[in-house]
Parts: C-alpha cells; sequence; structure tokens
C-alpha cells in the first residue's frame, strides 16, 4: 500500500491560531504516574526534544465535529489478549517510572495539581492535562434523558444519561484488579467499535451505547491512572486507517477529535475554565454539530491536491477519487489571496431531502428486481430482499464516500455516481496555512467562502456564555428544521490566537467542546414482529424490541405499518435494528445493521389469518397494499376499537369509555358473553349489566395480559364494581351494644355499582344530544374524521338528509368529495350498521341539528373568527394539535390543514416548517401561542386587525378576483401606464398592496434609508414583514426618523424610553444594536475607503449585474431556477427575466401568454425574503465582512474598523 505525505512548503508560516503539537504521538504524550495523594506528571526526554525540535506544527483549527459515539459487543478473544497485554506494559512502565522519581526514602514527591483541565502554559510544547486524584464526577451523557437540551433532569422515563454515569463513577471497582480486567474489556470494545466506525464506516452500536462505554473508561482510568496509557482509546483520536482499498496518507497537522459534554451545567463548567485560563473576555464560535464523516482538502496553488479521511488523526485514506465526483467540493478555487498551500478541514454529510431521494431510489429498485424475479418465475414469497433502505443518513454519507469503483459493472458505477453527487460539504476548520493573515476562526471561514468552499450558514460568533445557551436551548428546539441532521452544537474559543495558548491534549484541543443532544438513534435487538388489528379491520405489524431508552422514553414497541415496508426496511427477527424517535414522533425502525447479523435470524411473513378472530385477512380492494380482517361486525379487536373510538375526544366525548372500559365491554372475562356484541346496544347498557364486568387488564402496546408480579397471575380488574365491608342483614337494626353480644363484625362483603359505573351511564344519557358531527364521527364511517362530518352536519342538518342524498350532492359539499361520498353510501348498503342507527335512535339519540332550515341552506354564523381562515402548526402552548383545531372552529372560524391565499392567519409554534415559510412567503400574519389564544377568545380586533381592515382586504381581493387570473392591478403612474403584476401576498393587506405598488423591490440609495431598511429587517426576524410595515411609523417617530446622527447620541434613559415604547417591537439587544450600527455609520463617512453606509453597501453590487435605476427595471417576478442560478451563467434569453418586466401588451390575455398562464415564470420572491436583501445586494456574509451587526451587540468590529 504506497504512503503518501502532504508537505508545506520550505518557508511556511502556520497560522496564528496555530496549536503546538509535537511530532510524534508516543514520544510526546503526557505521561501520568499516581500516588494516594494524586497524580504527577512529567516529560520525557524524548518528549522535550521532540517539542523543541517541532517546527511548530498545530492542531486542527476544526478539532472535527465528528466525534464518534456508540455500546458494547463481546470483543474477540484476540482483541482482548492485545487489550490485556498492553495494559500490563502500561503497570509496568509506570511503575518503573514511579521507582525511579522516588526520593531516598521511598516516597512519591508531592504533586503539582490543577483544579483546571486547561493549561495557561504559554508554550504550547507544555501544554499537558491533569488528572485529579479522584473522579468527582464522570462526563456523562444525556443521551437517554427525557429532558431538554437546557438541563440533565430526566423525564418520566427514567434517570439523565448524567445520573447514569455518575452511578457508574461511584460504582468504580476498589481493588485495582477489578478496573484492570473491566478496562481490558473496555478498551476492546471499544476498539472494535472504533475501527469499525471509522475505517469501515459501519455503527456497530448506537452513539449513546459508545458514550456510555467510553465515557466508563474514563472514569477507571481516573480512579486508577496506571491504567491510562499512551494507546488507550481515551488519548487517541478515531482509528488507524484499514485496508479498503484506498491509498494512506498523512495529515501535513494532526487532525484531532472533540471533547463533550452532555449538560448546560458541564458546559458552563468548561466554559469558565476556558475563559479564566485564557486571562481577557472571550468570543465564542458555535456552529452546528453536522452527523457526518470528517475529511481534510489539501489545495496547492488553489486546485486540489488531496482529500483524505481523519484517520487515526495523523493518517487517513486518500479518497480524492470520490471527491473529485461530488459537485459542491471545488477542484478549483478562486479568488484573491489564496495561500501557495494550506488545508481546509469539514463534514461530507447527505442532506435529508437527499437521503430520502436515495431511499426512494432504493424502493424503486427493489419493485424492479421484484418484478425481474417475478418474470423468471420465482415465487413471491421467495423472492430475496434487494436493496434495502438506508438506516441513516451518516452512514450512508460514510458508505458512499468509501466505495471503490474497481469491480463494478456499468449499472453499480451509475449508482455510485449518483450517490457521491448527492453528498453535500461544509468546511468547519483549517490546518496548515501559510501566511495566514487573520486573527479569527470566523474571519477563516469568510474567507474560505469567498473562494468557493461551501461554509455553513448557521454558525455565529456570540460574546457571553448566556448567548451561547440561549443558542444551544434554539437550535435544539428546531434541530430537524435544518438541511442536514445534528446531534449537537460545537463551541470554540474564535480568537485564533488562544487556541495557541491554550493548546490541546492527545485527541482534543481546549479550546474547543461539543455539546451533544439526547440521541433520537439508538440500537436494540428485534425479537418479534406480530400483527395487530384496529377499529377499521387494518391488520399492522409492529417490532417487539428490547427495551431501550430514546428522547426521554423507555421504547420497546414500533409500528411497521404493512407488509410491503417490513420487505422495504429488510429486517429479519433476531436482527440489529436501529430505532429512531425525534422528540414527540412515533417511533420508527429505520432499518438493520446487516453487519450485526451472525447467521441466527429469521425471516417474518405475513400471517394469512387474523390474530383476533382467524378470519381470513384479504385486501379490501384491487391495488390495496394493507390487508384487512372483513369480519368487522364480530372481530373482537375491531368492536373493541370502534367502541373506545365513540368515547374519544374526537368522538362523543364520553368520560370513563376509555380503553380498559371499552375491553371490558367487548372483551370481559366474567361475564362469558359480552355486554356489547356491536356498538349497537351501547345506548341500552345499565347498571345490572355493567356491575358483574371482570376484565383481564393487558398491555396497550401488544395486547398480552398484564401479570401481576406478586402472584403470577394475569391482573384482573372489576372497573364497575365498588366492593364494600359491612354488618350482615341479620345485624340491621341493631344498635352497638346489641351486634356486640349477638357476635356480628363487620366482614359482610357488598358489591355495589362505583362511581364510574354511574358516572358512565350519565355520560351515555348527555351523549344522545350531542352535535350531529360528533354521532357522524361516533358511526366508524371510514374516512370521514371531524372535518368531514361537520362539513355534512353543517351542510344536511340531520342523518336522514344525509342518507337521502346521491353521490354527486355529497361530492358537492366542501371538505368532502368523491372518495367520502362513495364511502358514506356503501355504509349505509350494509344491515348492521343500519341496526347501529336504528337501536341508537330507538335508545333516544338525536341525529339532527336544532333549528337548521333544511339542506343546503346556511346556519346563521357566529363566533369572533366568523369567516375567517386559521392554520395551527408546530407545538403551540396552552393546546394539543386537535385542540387547537377545535378551538378555532369553537370560535366560528374554520381549521385549514394547508396555508393558501385564502388562509388568514397562520399559528406557528416550535417545529413549525414549510406551513410557517408558506406563510411568510404570502404575507400571512404569523401569531405566537399567546397571540392565537388571543385570537380565539377575543378575535382578530384584539390583536389589532380591525374590521375596517379586514374589510379592505376583502375588497381588495375581490378585486383582485374580477381582474382575473393574472391578479392585474389598476394601471401605475399617469395616463395608464404599463399595468404591473401584483404577487398574491400583496393583495393580502392593503399594507402590502401599498408597499408593494410604492416600494418593493425599488433600490435606495441615501443612507438614512439604507439604515432604516436593515435595521428594520433586524427587528423583523422572527415576525412577519407586514407586523414591520404596520409598525413603521412607530418606529420612525421613536428612533428620530433613523437619523444616524441623532441614534448614535442616544444613552440610557432613551433606551428605557424605547423598551417602554408599546408602538415598537421592544427588544433591548437588537436597541443596542441599533445603536452601535448608528456610531458606526458616522464613522464610515470618515473612511475615504467606504464614504458612507449607503456607498459601502451598493459597492458590494456586482458589474455585471448593475443595479435597477427606474420603476421599468424592477422585475416583476423571477422564476425560481432563475433565482438559484448565478447571473453569468444564465442564457442570453434568461438574463432579462431578472431585471426587467414584460413589454406592454394590448390585452390581459396576450399577457397571460407573455407570463405562461397558470405557470408564471415572472413570480415575485416572497416580501420577508426581499427585505433580507432590501435594494441592495448585500449577503449575510458580506454584511458581517464589514462589521454590521445586526441583532448583536453594539460592539461592532464596525467602530474598530473605522
Amino acid at each position: 500500500m504506497s504512503s503518501a505525505r502532504t508537505t508545506a512548503p520550505a518557508g511556511t508560516r502556520w497560522a496564528s491560531g496555530a496549536v503546538c503539537s509535537s511530532a510524534a504521538r508516543r514520544s510526546t504524550a503526557t505521561r501520568v504516574t499516581c500516588s494516594r495523594s494524586g497524580p504527577s506528571r512529567t516529560r520525557s526526554s524524548s518528549a522535550r526534544r521532540n517539542a523543541s525540535r517541532s517546527p511548530g506544527s498545530r492542531a486542527d483549527a476544526t478539532a472535527g465535529q465528528g466525534s464518534r459515539g456508540s455500546t458494547p459487543a463481546s470483543p474477540s478473544p484476540a482483541t482482548c489478549r492485545s487489550a490485556r497485554t498492553r495494559i500490563r506494559s502500561r503497570r509496568s512502565r509506570v511503575s518503573s517510572r514511579s521507582t525511579r522519581r522516588s526520593g531516598p526514602s521511598g516516597t512519591v514527591p508531592r504533586p503539582r495539581t490543577r483544579s483546571s483541565s486547561i493549561s495557561t502554559s504559554r508554550s504550547p510544547s507544555r501544554c499537558s492535562e491533569s488528572l485529579p486524584a479522584r473522579p468527582r464526577c464522570c462526563t456523562g451523557a444525556l443521551a437517554c434523558s427525557g429532558s431538554s437540551p437546557s438541563t440533565g433532569r430526566s423525564d418520566v422515563g427514567g434517570r439523565s444519561y448524567n445520573e447514569r454515569v455518575t452511578q457508574n463513577d461511584s460504582s468504580i471497582p476498589v481493588e485495582f484488579e477489578a478496573a484492570r480486567v473491566e478496562a481490558e474489556q473496555l478498551t476492546a470494545e471499544i476498539e472494535r467499535y472504533r475501527a469499525a466506525y471509522y475505517s469501515e464506516a459501519t455503527s456497530l452500536v448506537s452513539d449513546a451505547q459508545y458514550d456510555e462505554l467510553f465515557h466508563r473508561l474514563e472514569a477507571l482510568e481516573r480512579a486508577f491512572p496506571e491504567l491510562a496509557g499512551q494507546d488507550s482509546p481515551t488519548q487517541e483520536v478515531g482509528s488507524a486507517v484499514a485496508s479498503a482499498g484506498f491509498p494512506e496518507h498523512e495529515h501535513a497537522e494532526r487532525m484531532l477529535s472533540l471533547d463533550n459534554v452532555f449538560s448546560l451545567d458541564e458546559f458552563r463548567e468548561w466554559a469558565e475554565k476556558a475563559r479564566a485560563s485564557s486571562g481577557r473576555a472571550v468570543r465564542w464560535l458555535t456552529e452546528l454539530k453536522i452527523d457526518g464523516l470528517a475529511i481534510a482538502l489539501a489545495y496547492r496553488n488553489g486546485v486540489l491536491e488531496t482529500a483524505t479521511t481523519r484517520g487515526d488523526g495523523r493518517v487517513g485514506e486518500d479518497i480524492t477519487e470520490n471527491v473529485d465526483l461530488i459537485p459542491v467540493i471545488p477542484r478549483v478555487l478562486e479568488g484573491e489571496g489564496i495561500p501557495e498551500f494550506f488545508e481546509a478541514r469539514g463534514e461530507v454529510f447527505l442532506t435529508t431531502e437527499n437521503f430520502e431521494a436515495l431511499n426512494e431510489r432504493q424502493h424503486a429498485l427493489q419493485a424492479e428486481f421484484a418484478a425481474d424475479q417475478l418474470a423468471k418465475g420465482v415465487p413471491a414469497e421467495k423472492i430475496t430482499v434487494r436493496f434495502p433502505e438506508f438506516a441513516n443518513a451518516r452512514n450512508t454519507a460514510a458508505g458512499s464516500l468509501r466505495q471503490r469503483a474497481e469491480k463494478k459493472n456499468e449499472r453499480e458505477l451509475e449508482l455510485m455516481r449518483d450517490r457521491l453527487g448527492r453528498l453535500s460539504l461544509y468546511v468547519h476548520g483549517i490546518g496548515a496555512w501559510q501566511h495566514p493573515d487573520f486573527a479569527n476562526q470566523s474571519d477563516a471561514y469568510e474567507l474560505l467562502s469567498s473562494w468557493g468552499l461551501p461554509v455553513s450558514p448557521h454558525s455565529r460568533v456570540l460574546d457571553s456564555v448566556d448567548e451561547v445557551l440561549e443558542f444551544i436551548e434554539d437550535r435544539g428546539a428546531h434541530r430537524h428544521d435544518f438541511e442536514h441532521e445534528i446531534d449537537g452544537i460545537v463551541i470554540k474559543i474564535d480568537e485564533l490566537e488562544l487556541h495557541r495558548e491554550l493548546g490541546e491534549t492527545s485527541r482534543a484541543p481546549r479550546w474547543a467542546i461539543a455539546y451533544k443532544y439526547p440521541p433520537e438513534e439508538v440500537y436494540t435487538k428485534l425479537l418479534a414482529i406480530r400483527v395487530g388489528v384496529g377499529r377499521t379491520g387494518r391488520a399492522t405489524p409492529y417490532a417487539v424490541m428490547e427495551p431501550v431508552k430514546v428522547a426521554g422514553s423507555t421504547v420497546s414497541q414500533a409500528t411497521l405499518h404493512n407488509q410491503q415496508v417490513v420487505k422495504a426496511k429488510g429486517v429479519l427477527i433476531g436482527d440489529t435494528v436501529v430505532l429512531r424517535k425525534a422528540g414527540d414522533v412515533i417511533p420508527e425502525v429505520l432499518g438493520a445493521v446487516l453487519e450485526r447479523r451472525d447467521g441466527s435470524e429469521v425471516e417474518w411473513q405475513m400471517p394469512v389469518e387474523c390474530p383476533e378472530c382467524g378470519t381470513e385477512l384479504r385486501a379490501m380492494k384491487e391495488g390495496d397494499i394493507d390487508l384487512r380482517c372483513p369480519n368487522a361486525r364480530a372481530c373482537p379487536a375491531q368492536v373493541r376499537g370502534r367502541v373506545e373510538h365513540i368515547g374519544s375526544r374526537g368522538g362523543l366525548d364520553i368520560e370513563v369509555l376509555g380503553e380498559i372500559t371499552a375491553a371490558a365491554l367487548t372483551q370481559p372475562e366474567v361475564p362469558s358473553v359480552p355486554p356489547l356484541e356491536t356498538e349497537a346496544g351501547l345506548f341500552d347498557l345499565t347498571l345490572e349489566e355493567l356491575v358483574p364486568i371482570t376484565v383481564v387488564v393487558r398491555d396497550s402496546e401488544t395486547g398480552e395480559p398484564v401479570i401481576d408480579e406478586a402472584t403470577g397471575e394475569p391482573r384482573r380488574r372489576s372497573p364497575f364494581q365498588r366492593v364494600t365491608v359491612e354488618y350482615p342483614p341479620e345485624a340491621e337494626g341493631m344498635d352497638a351494644t346489641a351486634r356486640r353480644q349477638a357476635g356480628f363484625r363487620k366482614d359482610h362483603r357488598v358489591v355495589r355499582p362505583s362511581k364510574d359505573a354511574e358516572t358512565f351511564l350519565a355520560e351515555l344519557e348527555r351523549a344522545k344530544t350531542k352535535p350531529l358531527w360528533r354521532l357522524i364521527v361516533s358511526l366508524n364511517i371510514r374516512h370521514v374524521g371531524p372535518v368531514a362530518a361537520r362539513a355534512l352536519a353543517d351542510w344536511f342538518g340531520s342523518l336522514d338528509a344525509i342518507r337521502a342524498a346521491s353521490v354527486e350532492e355529497l361530492s358537492a359539499v366542501d371538505g368532502v368529495g368523491g372518495i367520502i361520498a362513495e364511502s358514506l353510501l356503501e355504509w349505509f348498503e350494509v344491515d348492521w350498521h343500519r341496526e347501529i342507527v336504528e337501536r341508537w335512535t330507538a335508545a333516544g339519540v338525536q341525529w339532527t341539528t336544532p333549528g337548521h332550515p333544511g339542506p343546503g341552506a346556511a346556519v346563521a354564523e357566529g363566533g369572533v373568527l366568523a369567516g375567517l381562515t386559521v392554520v395551527a402548526t408546530g407545538s403551540l402552548d396552552g393546546f394539543t394539535r386537535d385542540g387547537a383545531k377545535e378551538a378555532i372552529i369553537q370560535a366560528g372560524g374554520k381549521a385549514a390543514s394547508s396555508v393558501s391565499k385564502k388562509t388568514d392567519f397562520v399559528a406557528a409554534g416550535p417545529g413549525a416548517g414549510s406551513k410557517l415559510a408558506k406563510a411568510e412567503e404570502l404575507g400571512i400574519p404569523v401569531l405566537d401561542a399567546s397571540q392565537f389564544a388571543v385570537l380565539v377568545s377575543e378575535g382578530p380586533a384584539a390583536l389589532g386587525f380591525g374590521d375596517a381592515e379586514a374589510a379592505e382586504a376583502d375588497e381588495a381581493a375581490e378585486a383582485g378576483e374580477a381582474a382575473g387570473s393574472t391578479n392585474l392591478a389598476s394601471a401605475v403612474g399617469d395616463g395608464g401606464a404599463e399595468p404591473l403584476v401584483r404577487a398574491a401576498w400583496a393583495q393580502q393587506s392593503p399594507v402590502l398592496t401599498a408597499y408593494y405598488d410604492a416600494e418593493w423591490g425599488m433600490p435606495i440609495f441615501d443612507e438614512r434609508g439604507v439604515f432604516e431598511r436593515l435595521t428594520l429587517e433586524a427587528f423583523q426576524s422572527g415576525l412577519s414583514w407586514i407586523t414591520v410595515l404596520r409598525k413603521r411609523e412607530a418606529f420612525r417617530a421613536a428612533f428620530d426618523g433613523f437619523e444616524p446622527e441623532a441614534i448614535a447620541a442616544y444613552g440610557e434613559a432613551d433606551i428605557a424610553r424605547l423598551l417602554a415604547d408599546e408602538g415598537i417591537i421592544r427588544n433591548r439587544m437588537k436597541i443596542l444594536a441599533t445603536i452601535g450600527n448608528a456610531r458606526a455609520a458616522l464613522a464610515l463617512r470618515d473612511d475615504p475607503k467606504a464614504g458612507d453606509l449607503a456607498r459601502l453597501v451598493w459597492s458590494a453590487m456586482p458589474e455585471r449585474s448593475p443595479s435597477p435605476e427606474s420603476d421599468i427595471e424592477v422585475p416583476t417576478e423571477a422564476p425560481r431556477l432563475l433565482l438559484r442560478r448565478p447571473h453569468h451563467r444564465l442564457r442570453p434569453d434568461e438574463r432579462h427575466r431578472r431585471c426587467r418586466r414584460p413589454p406592454p401588451l394590448e390585452s390581459p390575455t396576450r399577457l397571460l401568454g407573455a407570463l405562461g398562464s397558470r405557470r408564471n415564470p415572472h413570480r415575485r420572491p416572497a416580501p420577508v425574503r426581499a427585505m433580507r436583501d432590501p435594494g441592495a445586494p448585500m449577503n449575510r456574509g458580506r454584511r458581517r465582512s464589514i462589521g454590521w451587526t445586526g441583532s448583536r451587540s453594539p460592539s461592532s468590529p464596525l467602530e474598530q474598523h473605522a
């Protein structure tokens, strides 16, 4: 195997942020010896010699984001033997060193100890890591806690990971021999998992399990420092390169890993030590921790020379030939100041979108292979599974990058190129660098970005630890909203000078740390696949697994949806599977860990009969994937499910009628004949029927009986009985003395109806007059949910009218449609379905809406949201998902499931995604949870949306509709000039219409105007632009017309005045940033290069994409495709679309043709996005480069520039 080394040119001066490390790992690692009083440190003579000869090589300023996490499996005997040999060798070395260092009396000199693990030495060569004599606590993992990212507190599910590891610390063996044996096992296991992870792109255990092993070994080594040798996994980076056909390549500079913390308290402690060791104020560079594969890119004279994996930090694999097929990684850099040689470190990953696309391709390949096998005469049940789904994005990205092209046929090469072409990269650090001229790592990112290397847009430079904690919590709440998966936050000291001063340990820098969120993916054993039957008869396979803690709760079952999904995932009974549970999302089995198979696994087959009643399962319609039990009337599982659904909150909302009551009524142990054979008899139940019922308690997930640990028998309940102990009937009428003389005791057991029985019957009586839509839902008609039921009840007013309606009449109802209409008619054709309605009617159920005028007649609407459409998305405090919809409906509004131009309000909480983006694009008001509560209780007027404004909006919308689908507005300017094509969002409110017609897209060249736009944009963050427009005049009054001279003179009194002004958006940090930016704007006037703020902004406009000078050059709207492509890559016939409106035409018809009718190629971008670039082509990176702080603190770099 060839070995190569990238060498820097002679005379290379390393970056100011360099951290000196020794040339050879084994000769420079800190040596540790120990006495009972504490540890001692020494450095070998070879280490001192190597350090003195070192040219000043530095650690990776990245420190790599992809730190490994994973749990135990049995190591091989050979691995255990090698681990034992190493540990014995360490013991002998430590023992001999201790003897040599002893004084004449044989005592060990008093050690020099430190309270901080961060070195304050100014000389990098003297950096070392102190080890406390006894562990205070073990750096644990919050991996399995149910806490929020901000705390180490556990949920109901159990202890947090920190608590578990702390307990591990407290359970450290007292005897050295026991600790040594455990350390040998841990070392062997960890090395095995690291080798698989780093060299084979395979995760044999989950990150959480690996972290627990790793920190247990750390705890042992802290308790017995003689166990911590130079070759311990805790002292090494990554894993040695395994032979996979790629040549080895030595890094020009070591590529380190990162240490981890798992609670905010741990991070705060680390940050305080780092700040104290630095001796001055620290700014923190915070980055998303991407779960990908770390690589080093070496460029010589601006051309990619090598791309190398991390390996063991010194030697990795040369994967340049594969990286050449990744489009986002530039082969040649463009720009000024590119050094002769430098290294960039980054993370290769798969975006969520591309990962899903790859699995869709796998599904297509599966179907193609299955069709080919069937054509060859292979029976369907014997078709082997090919092209299984990829389990997770990280392993898929790593596996894609380490593919070999040799021995692949043309089809396989095509698939390989497709996988590589979908990979992405974000640069997150630097390695060797010639003649650097920047002081901070964030500056390096901007420089790399300017040369064409992709840099994450999510990084932030923050001034305080509190801001970092807020960043961690916020990104944790939105961790699934990014384009890629994250498993934590990387926090680095931004100043490179401090990197050199603080130094690094043998495996990680002291100036960076990774905060890891609780894991959402774990590994567990698939014990069985069972099938459950729901209320609709659908037979659903589900996985039964070894219980495992994930995302705050213990999970032992997860749905597998249908037999096709089981085949697609390729899981076998006995497999180790990847289980994912993101937040409140239902647990999901992602796939099998193929590398853990040992041949004992068994393929699962879908049963042919219903597990509840024995009826043969079948597809109800041709083409259905799901199999169902056709015995709907008598299948116990279906009857039980339907009865439970009747009592649910979305049905008749009957108190007491839950899972156990439904089972008691339909599947009791006593009596032998259930009180309910179908739901038809529900309203005929009596106390006499309820009281004797006894039922076996079953597990809510598996349906299996729950065993009483004390008796070993199934646990039973009598939910409708209340047993009292009284005197026997013979003692009735006797006083206490007489009862005592007669020998009567209070030992007579009397069974009476329980409170639940009485409540249940009272609830059933009240349910007879519940709203019609609830009664329709309770019939369990397929496809008919609360929304369709409300629409039917509002339109027809009675069940009789619904039954008499035709398919056409039913389909015409808004919210119903053809499928629901056919399902309704089919339901009423079944005899026992009609029996339900007849018996409920006989029991007194009212199937009409009182006062309804008849089918098709409008019911008088009322409520504060009458006539308004509201969409609720994300997690809204105080409301469940269904509760939010119900609140909208109860207030008289329409609860829609998607956002459109007809939507009036969008209530968005954490987790809101595409719906929120769509609302911002259309300019629809966005409300938080507190505002939503006001909206549904008091109406839009309470939020400042008055009736007059709503009427104007309605008129504008009607005018837009009258103008036809072109949305033509009235002519702009005098004499009926060229008609302006308004975007849909501009017609949502008169405020937006006026802004669109007069201001949107027009350039601003004066300093005050640019300052106003940028300031308002900062205040707008997190809100809709219409909110800022409504408050703009109040802002102008409060901020002295946005004159920089006036704002620059503001003091504390002015800040207090602004914070008390209800007319503006009040945020202290943004107010301080505005004041700081005003002062910076004044300073720019004296800068001969900048001139003033407006000139500086417009200086960023490329010459080949000139700014518009008048209204005629403002784009009507640019196509999405063109917006994503740079101007110089457009065809000549495309370029005019970005800067010119279509020429005047004689008629709307011709205008429609020019615009492409429905597919308008001239759509305007959203107003919010437009304001991020308000008339000036200055992106976020450009603002950062000139020091514009936006909503950050007023200590602007721009002031330093001045």
